[in-house]
Parts: structure tokens; C-alpha cells; sequence
């Protein structure tokens, strides 16, 4: 029993410093290096950097997927991999999440209408095609929650970042009432002050 702990521990490590290595070296000739942990715990934002900043060839994204195959499970937002014909080549445990989907069916899902009907989402995967970067917004329903939208498209590789701002949209709305509620408020007895004060000058 504890001889299984310390080898499943350092296979956790070992896979651990693996993904380091690698981010390090797709990211070697970035302008920002990593340089500590507190650096590193930024590898979403520094991976969608370095894509905008390389043009990948045919070598590098074979490179690429392995990379999104050791470390996709350490991005908090949804990651998806297409060819340029559209087809799904890779995505991470959030994409799942997001579209509510069976992980158990994963292999089933090769075309973004086999994770989504939404038509704003395949909007955006078809116009993605053919733009170098894409971005929107798109709010569903049933439930309800806003997602960020952007693509990357590398030619041979498009890839697409999916954020849930539902609580970041959510928290907005909750502010923009709150003080225009409190801006009514505040308006209301000064008003009444004004017109009491007005009525007291012409008696």
C-alpha cells in the first residue's frame, strides 16, 4: 500500500516536471521567460501569446498537440484543436463540462454540432476558418451563461479558447443595479428637500 502511494506520487511529479519542460521549451523564445512558480501559474494566458506570436509549421504542431495531451487538464478554460476543414482534433476536460456532454463519448465528437446546435457557436467555428483571430461573446439558454470566444488559426491548426464569464457578467449586472438603486435613492429625499425648501420661499 505504501509502496503504490510513492509510485503514483512520482508519476504525478514526474508527469508534473514533463509538462513544465515542455511549456518551457514551446515557450523558449518568448519575450517573457519563465522564471518561477508564481510565473508559471500563467500558462493560458503565455499559450495564447506565443500562438499569436509564432507561425507554427507542419513540425511544430505535432509538437504542439503533445504539449495539449500532457497539460490539458491544467487550464481552467475550454481548449479546442480543428483542422482547417473545421474537424475536431483535440479538446480538454472543460469543453466537456461546458456543452454538458458524456466524457464516456468523447470519441463520438468530431464536428463542433456534435458538442453544441447552438447557432452562434457555429457561427463562430465557421467564420474561425478563415479568420487569423477571432473573439465574441455569446450568451445561452437553458441554462443560462455567457462564454468569451477566441480563435487562433495557424493554418494547418485552429484553436479555440472558450471562457465562461457567466459570474464576471452576472457580478457587472449586480453592480450596475445596486448603485443605480442607490443613485434613486440618494436622489429622492434631496429632491423632496429642493421642493419643500421652494414651497417654504413662496409661502
Amino acid at each position: 500500500m505504501i509502496f503504490s502511494f510513492f509510485l503514483l506520487f512520482y508519476l504525478y511529479k514526474l508527469k508534473i516536471e514533463l509538462f513544465k519542460k515542455n511549456f518551457i521549451e514551446l515557450l523558449e523564445n518568448h519575450e517573457t521567460s519563465i522564471t518561477s512558480i508564481k510565473e508559471f501559474n500563467q500558462p493560458l494566458r503565455l499559450f495564447q501569446e506565443k500562438l499569436e506570436s509564432l507561425k507554427l509549421l507542419s513540425k511544430q504542431n505535432s509538437k504542439l498537440l503533445e504539449l495539449f495531451d500532457i497539460s490539458n487538464d491544467y487550464f481552467e478554460d475550454g481548449i479546442i484543436f480543428l483542422d482547417n476543414k473545421g474537424l475536431i482534433q483535440r479538446f480538454n476536460r472543460k469543453i466537456i463540462t461546458f456543452f454538458d456532454k458524456e466524457y464516456s463519448e468523447i470519441d463520438s465528437y468530431k464536428k463542433i454540432t456534435d458538442l453544441t446546435s447552438n447557432i452562434d457557436f457555429i457561427d463562430f467555428f465557421e467564420k474561425s476558418k478563415t479568420k487569423k483571430i477571432n473573439t465574441i461573446n455569446i450568451q445561452t439558454n437553458f441554462p443560462q451563461k455567457n462564454f468569451h470566444l477566441r480563435s487562433i488559426n495557424l493554418d494547418e491548426i485552429i484553436v479555440v479558447f472558450i471562457k465562461d464569464i457567466s459570474d464576471i457578467i452576472s457580478l457587472d449586472k449586480t453592480r450596475r443595479e445596486f448603485f443605480a438603486n442607490t443613485s434613486h435613492e440618494i436622489k429622492t429625499p434631496v429632491t423632496s428637500i429642493k421642493l419643500n425648501v421652494q414651497a417654504l420661499k413662496k409661502a
